[in-house]
């Protein structure tokens, strides 16, 4: 559906408005870990009944933080598919498997999304019956920093991909995928040692993740407010299908 979505747009040829959607996307997807702000207090660490306690207390705010979560990752999706057309151009191959990176992290993330479903499903089966127990039903979160890691290491690949798309580009400033390309490798760097050393990643943050947030903002930024040049762009696609030596 995705790059379905990607070669229908191909017809429009405005890929100025379509960087601008994009960037409008992203934009949404920056704001989403705001959830996590609104689940923060709620999830408390190795307590079982003070976090049973605090799903049944705070349920609308914590189903909020799941659909916002969702629309997250929905939006995600839509940036997806739309910076593959618009990378398209400068490298087809690459360009694709940095969308497979992206959509293999959207799938990881709703998976993860459902660890933080189902506890409040469970919950309230709990209540109804007191056929499950606490212990039980708060089973899944303990799975949710795991999906969360490996989600962000696709999308460490991404980001990476994504920046040498704009580094070969020349629709849009070098600067910004060296930024993204730092992006994918604090990403990364954060990933691989919550799995080898979780107790240091925890005090790294939120530093580690800083480049990101710079890197991931200048590229929203930079689509909301120019787009891409978009005869360059036309040059570089026009080029690309019909096998010429692509400008530079």
């Amino acid at each position: 559906m995705v790059f379905g979505g990607a070669a229908k747009l191909s017809n429009y040829d405005d890929p100025k408005r379509i960087a601008r959607i994009a960037g409008f996307l992203y934009l949404l997807v920056i704001l989403a870990p705001v959830s996590m702000l609104v689940r923060q207090g709620i999830l408390v660490p190795n307590e079982l009944a003070a976090t049973s306690q605090n799903l049944r207390l705070n349920e609308a705010a914590f189903r909020l933080s799941l659909l916002i979560d969702l629309a997250g990752i929905i939006s995600y999706l839509g940036v997806t598919g739309l910076l593959y057309f618009l990378f398209k151009p400068a490298g087809h191959a690459l360009a694709f498997t940095a969308a497979l990176f992206s959509i293999s992290g959207c799938i990881i993330s709703m998976v993860g999304l459902l660890t933080l479903v189902a506890p409040v499903a469970a919950l309230g089966v709990q209540h109804s019956s007191h056929i499950i127990s606490t212990e039980l039903a708060l089973l899944p979160l303990q799975w949710r920093d795991f999906f969360f890691q490996l989600a962000m290491t696709m999308f460490g690949f991404y980001c990476i991909l994504t920046g040498v798309l704009i580094f070969r580009c020349t629709f849009m400033p070098r600067l910004i995928g060296l930024l993204m390309m730092l992006s994918g490798l604090c990403y990364l760097a954060y990933c691989s040692l919550a799995f080898i050393a979780p107790l240091i990643a925890a005090q790294l943050l939120p530093t580690i993740l800083l480049p990101g947030i710079i890197g991931e903002g200048a590229l929203t930024l930079w689509l909301l407010w120019r787009g891409v040049d978009a005869d360059r762009w036309r040059q570089l696609a026009q080029a690309r299908s019909s096998g010429e030596q692509a400008p530079r």
